[in-house]
């Protein structure tokens, strides 16, 4: 009888080590899509409501909208530019705070009420500027 043992043939797969189980990558759990919170919805009765709760939730309602702000940039001479500072100086040391955009807004609404024929005059009298940026200054 023959009881000899198989040999395997390929060496490496005898020196080989069997590989320890690794940790399997736990998938977490999906979370659950809580509902959003709605507003109380429930109803009070006006005659349920104190007055001064009723005078408050007016004043809120009355409450203008917010203005759509526009952000701009524009070139100027420095001439003109130095108008618009010396203003604002004038007006802060008579009392009066105010920013460069608010003597721009003013000066917006002094031209919607001028009529044509004097803002086409004055519009006439203005160089006419290369639109863009200024270059560097060396």
């Amino acid at each position: 009888m023959n009881t000899a043992v198989p040999v395997e043939t390929n060496p490496a797969s005898a020196l080989a080590v069997p590989k320890a189980k690794q940790p399997s990558a736990k998938k977490r759990p999906a979370r659950k899509q809580l509902p959003k919170k709605q507003p109380n919805t429930k109803q009070v009765s006006k005659a349920v409501k104190p007055k001064l709760l009723r005078k408050v939730s007016q004043v809120t309602a009355a409450k203008p909208a917010k203005q759509k702000l526009v952000r701009d940039s524009f070139t100027i001479p420095e001439a003109e530019y130095q108008i618009l500072v010396n203003t604002k100086k004038l007006l802060t040391k008579s009392g009066v705070e105010v920013k460069k955009t608010e003597l721009l807004r003013v000066g917006l609404l002094l031209i919607g009420k001028t009529s044509l024929t004097v803002l086409k005059r004055h519009l006439g009298g203005l160089e006419k500027l290369k639109s863009g940026r200024p270059g560097k200054s060396k």
